[in-house]
């Protein structure tokens, strides 16, 4: 409404120039995009997090200061006793992330110089029709400005020419998307395009809550209770929702490839002749005409985004956050083995056996299943039902 968006406005500030300028379609749901950027700009905090919970808690542990409520079975060949664990590092280490995450802005915002971006939900003015018209025709100059375009990229961001109708749902004008690339690589030659694919964070975001609960039903499938295979049933069962999920991802990663591939700019819908004009008119002007911007999309464009993505599609950052988990249920273990008593030996075979090799296997494993995902991406049955237990099947083969 006016006043969220008269609100936005207030929270703008003059300034010379931008660090990023943020290029994103009103088409995709705001959630998606504020969750892409937390994770890609904080997930240090969430480590961070991470780490401090873990070293406090292996503290309280030496100090026998934690109670311990599960008994798991060794596994060594010549110590095979019942370690008592609390799964303390294992639960706190995983909210310890999560909270870091979520309070980085905050954090950030007193301890960092903060950057500047461009959003035009708030550094155009939404409620007054003059200002937000001088906005809009003025993006060109925001560009120039701006050391990065920073390209959020959801499935509906190349069918848009000016994404009108965002503003007639919201009632406030976007930018153009075409536009903001086209204009970009002419009034900024200098500056660094960014793709950030949406689905790159969500599908990290998924799979970080899948291996804890793949881990924790995995743990209680070694205690030597009853339930036993249930719980390692169960643990695929954890995995499911996430591995869908990166399907979707590879599935959205091959519509994009295809939408710069095929990409026409005569397709591109505007609800407005003269804006459509418009855009059409400088775009010819930059580029020669507007088949050679058609052209440098599906070639330099194409060629230079598909580079960078394949190149960071799982980061290796990412990677380790999600299976902290892991690394959290190891360490439970290993303060196990101190409080039992175990010999100097047996403590560090696992350390440089179990605790290292199970860390570098589990990264390993990660890229796997999203290997696995990539090729079987497409669904092999109609039924939505049987897309699933293709999920499922990868799980197993995992």
């Amino acid at each position: 409404n006016e006043a969220q968006l008269r609100s936005l406005w207030e929270t703008s500030a003059e300034a010379e120039g931008f660090d990023v300028f943020i290029s994103h379609t009103w088409a995709t749901p705001g959630y998606q995009k504020f969750l892409s950027l937390l994770l890609s700009s904080y997930w240090h905090y969430a480590m961070a997090g991470w780490l401090l919970a873990a070293i406090l808690l292996m503290i309280l542990y030496i100090f026998r200061l934690l109670p311990v409520f599960v008994l798991i079975r060794g596994a060594m060949p010549d110590y095979q006793v019942d370690i008592p664990c609390g799964l303390w590092i294992f639960f706190v280490t995983f909210l310890s992330a999560v909270l870091g995450l979520f309070c980085a802005p905050y954090i950030a915002s007193f301890s960092c110089r903060a950057s500047r971006c461009f959003y035009d939900v708030a550094c155009v003015n939404q409620v007054d029709p003059i200002q937000r018209e001088h906005g809009i025709y003025g993006i060109g100059g925001f560009l120039a400005l701006s050391q990065h375009l920073w390209i959020l990229w959801s499935p509906p961001y190349l069918s848009r020419l000016w994404c009108v109708s965002r503003w007639q749902i919201i009632g406030s004008k976007g930018a153009d998307l075409v536009f903001e690339i086209a204009a970009y690589r002419t009034a900024n030659p200098r500056g660094k395009i960014k793709i950030q694919p949406l689905f790159v964070e969500r599908d990290i975001l998924a799979a970080w809550p899948g291996v804890f609960v793949f881990i924790f039903t995995f743990v209680m499938s070694s205690t030597g209770s009853s339930i036993r295979l249930a719980a390692f049933s169960l643990s695929m069962f954890g995995l499911l929702p996430c591995v869908h999920v990166i399907r979707r991802g590879y599935r959205e990663q091959e519509h994009m490839f295809a939408d710069l591939a095929n990409f026409d700019l005569s397709a591109a819908s505007c609800s407005s002749a003269f804006d459509r004009q418009f855009i059409l008119s400088a775009v010819s002007e930059w580029y020669g005409s507007l088949e050679d911007f058609t052209s440098f999309v599906r070639g330099a464009l194409k060629e230079e985004l598909m580079e960078t993505l394949l190149r960071s599609r799982v980061p290796l950052q990412y990677c380790v956050l999600s299976l902290s988990p892991i690394q959290a249920q190891q360490l439970d273990f290993l303060c196990g083995l101190l409080n039992a008593g175990a010999p100097r030996d047996v403590i560090a075979r696992f350390v440089l056996g179990q605790l290292m090799s199970v860390s570098m296997l589990a990264v390993c494993s990660m890229y796997f299943v999203f290997w696995l995902a990539k090729q079987f991406a497409q669904p092999r049955f109609e039924s939505w039902i049987l897309d699933y237990v293709q999920t499922l099947l990868i799980c197993v083969v995992w």
